[in-house]
């Protein structure tokens, strides 16, 4: 009878730790500047109650929060910031969060010294469009038949299925990464130009790093990976 007494104390207490936290919850109004100017589209993330906002047009967001919650602030063109969250933050009236533009490297330019941005991963030829080498071309124009299908029993490899697997596999990944951020964030935020949010989408699976945190459903990850290609591909869309 007194284990059972002790459990439901400690039940009891764990609720009230917890009911206590949620209510020390407040809504912070911040505002975000930039160069002596207001930060609009700055992504804002609270990474302990795991919520996110946007800046306005006039810097201004609203985000809750509590004591030694930690906001991370991030847009393409400006440092990351980190702001940890005190007793004296909370009855501030308004919390001033200063940015810093990056600074940016000038770098020699190599023809095709970035393989990876081509046509397709600019959108502009499909992603599922099979797109062949002149000696991929004489290949594919022989007719299928008993020797096509023994060279796929020697091998185990069948070209066209494991492309149509490819195919199935970007349009999960895409209706994943459809469901985490929302045109509003591509275009206000990550300056990516509406025409081109689905282009810059099929650029983003094609990213190891990118697709495997996609895979894990890590918000935190894609948030940081998403942020350096999206500067990638503005930089590589501006040089056109």
């Amino acid at each position: 009878m007194k284990q059972n007494n002790s459990i439901a104390l400690i039940a009891t207490l764990l609720s009230i730790c917890t009911q206590g936290q949620v209510i020390n919850e407040k809504l912070l109004t911040g505002k975000i500047i930039a160069n002596a100017k207001p930060a609009a589209g700055v992504h804002v993330l609270n990474i302990v109650n795991e919520k996110e906002t946007v800046s306005d047009s006039l810097g201004v967001f609203n985000i809750m929060a509590k004591p030694d919650d930690l906001l991370v602030f991030t847009a393409p063109n400006l440092e990351i910031h980190r702001q940890s969250i005190d007793e004296e933050n909370m009855h501030q009236k308004r919390l001033d969060i200063e940015m810093f533009i990056k600074a940016i490297e000038l770098q020699v330019v190599y023809v095709n010294a970035h393989p990876e941005i081509n046509a397709r991963a600019l959108g502009i030829i499909p992603k599922n469009q099979k797109v062949v080498t002149p000696a991929q071309r004489g290949r594919y124009s022989q007719p299928n038949g008993p020797l096509q299908a023994i060279k796929i029993m020697i091998t185990g490899k069948n070209p066209a299925l494991d492309n149509a697997l490819k195919v199935e596999r970007n349009i999960a990944a895409l209706n994943r990464l459809d469901g985490i951020f929302q045109d509003k964030y591509y275009v206000e935020t990550l300056k990516i130009d509406k025409d081109y949010i689905k282009g810059f989408q099929y650029y983003c699976i094609e990213d190891a790093e990118f697709s495997s945190s996609l895979k894990s459903n890590n918000k935190w990850k894609l948030m940081f990976r998403i942020v350096k290609l999206a500067e990638i591909y503005n930089e590589m869309n501006a040089s056109q």
